[in-house]
């Protein structure tokens, strides 16, 4: 009992020290219209966790597939094959700085497809990826030529310290990357954004924050789980994220990650023709924009729609708001 009781008071300490940012939404984000939809097929047990564009080529990773980057060709029918855009060869060594609950978790997936858990991607401007490993909480880089190195060490040790990936499966989510900066979604209990300094080296945590969604009232818990970064001429960055279980994209002020504007997917993912069986959480798991059009996409876990008898992923195109 006195274990608990210090424990709960520990706990009270740190949530009223916390820096935690207030959402200003309540709900009555304005809906995505929704302009074209595939289902995606071409490999098997495809689980898609993360979307990027390089160049005007949409890639997308998968969190069975450790060891590819995907391409979706986009057309007017409703079904686009996924292709192998980038193989990721094998790493010489494991991320710096690794705890033995990563090595643990490292042995028992290094004989299958989700070895690293990849579980976001991002594009850089000349052509280098830069994924999330949720499985060891770190940062790859694949260049141009397919050589692969952890850019990061693992970061879990010191975010469980700071009260993040308190469970498993609940930390790296999303990544994005500005100038010396990487962005990582913190999934959920609690869901936060993480900057990475690049430098000075050795990368290091740079910012880390809950997101508090108080002023969210929803029965699903709340949590990212992807992340777009724009920046138009002579503006300041903006940072956008996916909310899988408030079925929303939010515009976020790139330094203090408050919220300046959402809106709501809901009513797409919620038709009766893309419901998928276990539709008790929401199933977003990729974000990315090109033009006049936004990309979300859908991870059903190898569940089937419930008017369709396939278990296919799918992929919305949505219009770009007048706002974004």
């Amino acid at each position: 009992m006195k274990q608990l009781f210090h424990t709960l008071i520990l706990a009270l300490i740190y949530t009223s020290s916390i820096s935690a940012v207030g959402a200003n939404d309540n709900g009555d984000s304005p809906p995505l219209v929704l302009e074209h939809y595939w289902m995606l097929t071409g490999a098997d047990k495809l689980q898609p966790s993360g979307l990027s564009f390089c160049g005007t080529e949409l890639v997308m990773v998968s969190d069975r597939h450790s060891d590819m980057v995907f391409s979706i060709p986009l057309s007017d029918k409703n079904t686009a094959k996924v292709n192998t855009f980038r193989s990721i060869p094998p790493f010489k060594t494991l991320p710096a700085s690794i705890g033995w609950q990563e090595q643990l978790m490292d042995w028992g997936l290094r004989w299958t497809n989700k070895r690293f858990d990849w579980e976001g991607i991002h594009c850089n401007t000349d052509g280098e990826l830069y994924l999330a490993s949720e499985s060891l909480s770190a940062v790859a880089k694949i260049n141009l030529n397919g050589h692969s190195d952890w850019v990061s060490p693992s970061l879990l040790i010191e975010l469980q310290k700071r009260g993040f990936a308190s469970t498993l499966n609940s930390g790296f989510e999303g990544i994005t990357a500005h100038h010396e900066h990487i962005i990582i979604a913190l999934e959920r209990e609690p869901r936060g954004l993480l900057r990475i300094n690049l430098h000075p080296t050795p990368p290091h945590i740079g910012k880390v924050q809950q997101i508090n969604h108080k002023a969210f009232k929803s029965p699903l818990p709340p949590d990212f789980t992807g992340l777009w970064l724009e920046q138009a001429d002579h503006h300041p960055p903006k940072l956008y994220t996916l909310e899988r279980n408030y079925f929303r994209i939010c515009r976020r002020a790139y330094e203090n990650w408050a919220i300046e504007t959402c809106w709501s997917y809901r009513g797409t993912e919620r038709l009766p023709e893309f419901t998928f069986e276990n539709n008790q959480y929401g199933l977003a798991e990729g974000i990315a924009r090109l033009g006049e059009y936004i990309y979300i996409v859908l991870d059903n876990n190898g569940e089937f729609r419930k008017q369709e008898n396939n278990h296919n992923p799918l992929l919305f195109k949505f219009k770009r708001p007048n706002n974004w």
